[in-house]
Parts: structure tokens; C-alpha cells; sequence
């Protein structure tokens, strides 16, 4: 859903800046919708299926469905991200290649929040699509579960240094 907000405000800026605050509580909405469509379905069969006393300590989302969905649920994991990874491409290319952009303050703001973006789609790529694509060929090194964990730890510093405001605060709270 960002890279689709993203690619609307790229490539439509006038549109996307008149759209107002119903367009965004539609997206979260939507969001939202499509979040909760699934939980009741694993609730129920985390419940009915399966044993929930008799679950590893590495419980997984495999715990809460039965196997059958398995595939289902990873190729949505990995169709989400694949489709998010692309679309930043040409927002990539129209954004930093296009010299017809008047150079106003959102034109930069757009630029900012997008490269910002584009900076964690690729640690997604790397730190979740790529570990995905070994677990679907079922050649899953262990260590990937650590590059799985950082990803969001890095997300965490991508935004941290991306944003003034942010970044102001944490220089406050280091003593020195």
C-alpha cells in the first residue's frame, strides 16, 4: 500500500496533494480490512486443529494454519513485497531522473519521504524477499534468521537518521 501511495504521489503530485484526509483514512481502512481477514481464520484453526499446548518454542506462523495454507501465505509474503519492490522502480526513475519537477518544497518533501522509502524496500529486499526465496527452495541457512531479525533494526536506523526531527531527538538524549 506505501508503494502504491508512493507511486500515485510521484507520478500524479498535483492530484495527490489535492486527494485530502479521506483518501488516507480509506487507505488505513483498507488496510485494515485486509489485515483482519485472515486473523479470524488462523485464530480458528490455531484453536480447533491444532494442539496448542504441543508447540515448539520456535513457534511460527505454521503453528497457527494448517499446512495446506502454507504456500498461500508465502507466496502472498512474497508477492506483496515483489510488487512493492517494483513499483519503486520507475517512482525511482521519475523522481530522481525527471529535471522537469519544479524544485519547490514539496517536490522535495516528495523526494525525501520517497528516497526514505526506497531506502527500506531495499533492505526488505534483501533482508526478507531474498531469506524467503531460500525457505521456498528449502535452502535455508540458519543464519538467515538473524538477517530476518535485522531488518527491522536497520528500518529502525534508516528512519532515525532520515528524519530531522527524529535525528534532533536522539542527538538530545546522547550526552555529551
Amino acid at each position: 500500500m506505501v508503494a502504491i501511495d508512493r507511486f500515485i504521489a510521484t507520478l500524479k503530485p498535483g492530484q495527490y496533494y489535492s486527494l485530502g484526509k479521506m483518501y488516507a483514512w480509506k487507505m488505513n481502512l483498507y488496510m485494515i480490512c485486509i489485515a483482519f481477514i485472515g486473523v479470524p481464520i488462523c485464530y480458528y484453526h490455531a484453536f480447533t486443529v491444532r494442539d496448542i499446548l504441543n508447540i515448539k518454542t520456535g513457534c511460527g506462523v505454521n503453528n497457527a494454519v494448517w499446512p495446506v495454507f502454507w504456500p498461500y501465505l508465502r507466496s502472498m509474503r512474497l508477492g506483496g513485497t515483489f510488487i512493492g519492490i517494483l513499483l519503486y522502480i520507475p517512482i525511482t526513475i521519475f523522481l530522481f531522473y525527471n529535471k522537469s519537477l519544479p524544485n519547490s518544497k514539496y517536490t522535495k518533501c516528495l523526494r525525501a519521504i520517497t528516497a526514505t522509502i526506497g531506502l527500506t524496500s531495499i533492505v526488505e529486499f534483501f533482508c526478507f524477499f531474498v531469506p524467503e526465496l531460500f525457505i521456498l527452495f528449502s535452502t535455508f541457512p540458519e543464519y538467515f534468521y538473524f538477517v530476518m531479525l535485522s531488518k527491522g533494526i536497520i528500518n529502525m536506523f534508516i528512519y532515525t537518521f532520515r528524519h530531522r526531527e527524529v535525528k534532533t531527538a536522539v542527538k538530545s538524549l546522547i550526552p555529551t
